[in-house]
């Protein structure tokens, strides 16, 4: 098996979207594994098409289209520094569960194992390594298309920081599933009408997995690479809204200044 951190992850997102590739990056955790299961999560009501939707999401075998499952513990050698206890890390025993429950969904196991949390760490955890990412990131939605997914509660200069000048498209806060197909609807227009390459910012929380399943499953359009960003959005909102936020003392005023300053400082170099 195959360990990708979380720069490896996050690098592996940057390579494919450079190249102009489809592909996708999808973030699955206990949340979702509770909504497969037919058990509600903190922000989501569970019914049988959303669960069996999910189950359908993680199934998806393709080599660009990366899962990044909760296995945060040594034995599956995605654990890094400064991860502990209720911030990310999950005792082994944890772990093996959700593996060989997740493996029976999809009835394989997994080859390839992708960070779920590589920028929640990083923003977090590796502030630096974190800026540096997020550069290259804005700096490829600044040279393509780009559409962002997300609740009104998101600060809207945020987005405009991190990703440009975006079309975007809303969705509720809690139960996003249940605006999915009017988002669908929403995102399939917008990249019918646009020949260019487009980055899907996604940012509806467990439902986001099942709007990439059937965003990928569609033949009608190909030209894009969609990105579950998640929670940290939040964090980065300067929104208290997951344990590992407070856990870690981020200071989201400081952390968009420093990137800021970061920009402002490759622009006069470059001028």
């Amino acid at each position: 098996m195959n360990s990708y951190k979380s720069e490896e992850t996050m690098h592996k997102v940057l390579d494919l979207i450079d190249s102009k590739t489809k592909g996708a990056y999808l973030r699955f955790g206990d949340g979702d594994l509770n909504i497969m299961e037919m058990k509600d999560d903190s922000y989501n009501r569970c019914n049988i098409f959303f669960s069996n939707e999910l189950k359908e999401s993680i199934s998806v075998n393709d080599s660009n289209y990366l899962v990044g499952i909760n296995l945060i513990c040594n034995k599956y050698g995605l654990l890094e520094p400064g991860m502990f206890p209720g911030n990310h890390e999950w005792p082994e025993k944890i772990c093996d569960e959700f593996y060989h429950k997740i493996c029976h969904i999809i009835g394989r196991k997994f080859t390839n194992f992708y960070s779920q949390i590589a920028l929640n760490y990083l923003i977090t955890m590796k502030q630096r390594e974190a800026t540096k990412i997020l550069y290259k990131l804005k700096t490829a939605c600044l040279q393509n298309n780009v559409l962002f997914i997300g609740n009104s509660n998101i600060n809207k200069n945020i987005i405009d920081l991190y990703f440009g000048n975006c079309v975007y498209i809303e969705c509720k806060p809690k139960n996003s599933y249940d605006d999915i197909n009017v988002v669908e609807q929403q995102l399939i227009k917008e990249l019918s009408n646009n020949d260019k390459y487009t980055i899907v910012i996604c940012c509806m929380g467990v439902a986001t997995r099942v709007l990439i399943k059937r965003i990928w499953n569609n033949s009608n359009v190909s030209n894009y690479f969609l990105l579950d960003f998640g929670s940290i959005i939040d964090a980065l909102s300067g929104i208290d809204s997951r344990a590992y936020i407070s856990l870690t003392g981020f200071n989201a005023g400081q952390f968009n200044n420093n990137f800021t300053k970061y920009i402002n400082n490759i622009n006069n170099i470059n001028t």
